[in-house]
């Protein structure tokens, strides 16, 4: 079962077909940010929670039409089991690119943090991913504030050259528009709450108070 809803959404959605899985089942949670992973899966101990990041670049264009707007890439992984599932060769057959990782922890920081370079830029300057391109100065202060950010959280493999990987993004989703953009766009509730660092480490970081930081998470 592929769970791509929001991740303020995910518990819910997967709760209420949480007694029609089998022990057998696969559960892909596509979700952004950090912390409703671990909600999904305490609602289903029975299944196996396949946590998944995604670089790919798309946006609603209008009802039942989605424009694709930037090629990425897909890692899927479980953090509690590095054996691959068998739909992993269903992937591969599909030709979707993708790696199955038996760390698929730093990859769920590392796309955290992407997310938090980008979304709430995007919507502070009323642009599409590309737009940033225009203001590199707030890319690579927000992009050091996060390196920070997660070297303080025991995470320095995410942090790794994070704003080279930023700008890559940046360039290959010019086209897209971020999905907190299209949420603030559409008055929808935003995922903010879960692409917030301190969410999932709060204890390690309180008394950090970053200044892009900061201003983002007025957003």
């Amino acid at each position: 079962m592929l769970v791509a809803c929001k991740a303020y959404e995910a518990e819910q959605a997967v709760a209420q077909l949480a007694p029609r899985l089998t022990a057998q089942a696969d559960v892909i949670l596509l979700q952004n940010g950090l912390g409703s992973q671990d909600a999904v899966a305490a609602q289903i101990p029975h299944a196996r929670c396949l946590f998944a990041s995604s670089t790919e670049g798309a946006f609603l264009e209008s009802d039942w039409r989605v424009r694709f707007a930037g090629h990425g890439f897909n890692w899927l992984g479980d953090a509690s089991n590095p054996a691959a599932p068998a739909l992993v060769q269903d992937l591969h057959d599909s030709g979707i690119p993708h790696e199955w990782t038996p760390d698929i922890l730093t990859r769920l920081w590392r796309k955290l943090a992407i997310n938090c370079a980008v979304n709430p830029l995007t919507v502070l300057h009323d642009c599409r991913n590309g737009g940033l391109l225009e203001h590199p100065c707030e890319v690579a202060t927000l992009c050091a504030e996060l390196s920070d950010l997660l070297g303080r959280c025991g995470q320095p493999a995410a942090a790794h050259n994070l704003h080279a990987e930023v700008l890559r993004v940046i360039q290959v989703t010019a086209a897209n528009y971020s999905s907190m953009y299209q949420d603030v766009l559409h008055g929808r509730r935003t995922e903010v709450s879960y692409l917030r660092v301190t969410h999932a480490q709060p204890q390690r970081v309180m008394a950090v108070r970053p200044r892009t930081c900061s201003s983002c998470r007025r957003v």
